[in-house]
């Protein structure tokens, strides 16, 4: 005879809306608890930026990814932002191997300690 869980905890940053999440696992949740973010509109921004420092296109596609221009531009652009910006600034990467493309790089060069003057990195990376 196979047991039924008792119970199932979800917990994320990122299952809102719940209702949807609710309703694409087909599983009723009798408790639920969803707070409001923790920083308000106003200290919020969010950009999007297409080209870098010496007007270089940004993209990570598989055939720019390791070109020297495109990663020391991004880099530089990353830099900027640290020094104008007062807080956090959260850097999203489509893949953890341009992430780790864009870490060696800027290992290799001033960038990474640029930026460092400006900010402590974090880097998280999902184990599972």
């Amino acid at each position: 005879m196979m047991n039924s869980p008792r119970c199932i905890m979800l917990a994320s940053g990122t299952l809102s809306p719940i209702p949807f999440l609710v309703q694409e696992l087909m599983i009723p949740f009798p408790v639920q608890l969803s707070n409001p973010h923790i920083i308000g509109d106003n200290q919020l921004f969010s950009g999007v930026f297409k080209t870098g420092p010496g007007n270089v296109r940004l993209s990570s596609s598989f055939n720019t990814r390791n070109d020297p221009k495109y990663l020391q531009s991004l880099g530089e652009l990353i830099v900027k932002v640290c020094s104008i910006v007062p807080k956090g600034v959260l850097v999203f990467f489509p893949s953890y191997s341009v992430m780790d493309i864009c870490s060696n790089a800027w290992h290799s060069t001033h960038i990474w300690e640029a930026i460092t003057g400006y900010k402590v990195i974090l880097s998280f990376q999902c184990l599972a």
